[in-house]
């Protein structure tokens, strides 16, 4: 397989890899994670991916039931309460 090679690709990895060992990295990171998992429980937990509905009125009232469900799902302590099938 050929690869393409691109001047002063190993010494970026290298410094982004070392800003990734840093604590402020790993604080904004954090909270970056925190969000992603709360999207994909969203959309693994409710199908939240897309609405039925159409016009931003019912497609805020589906994302405020949906929030409402993974609120309910987190309090409760049952993950798996609404799986999306």
């Amino acid at each position: 397989m050929n690869r393409l090679a691109i001047p002063g690709q190993g010494l970026f990895l290298e410094r982004v890899r070392a800003e990734q060992e840093t604590e402020e990295w790993k604080a904004v990171y954090a909270i970056r994670s925190g969000v992603e998992g709360s999207i994909h429980q969203a959309v693994t937990a409710t199908g939240a991916r897309r609405t039925r509905y159409a016009g931003p009125r019912k497609t805020t009232l589906a994302h405020i039931l949906t929030a409402t469900a993974i609120n309910l799902i987190r309090t409760t302590g049952q993950p798996d309460m609404l799986a999306f099938r």
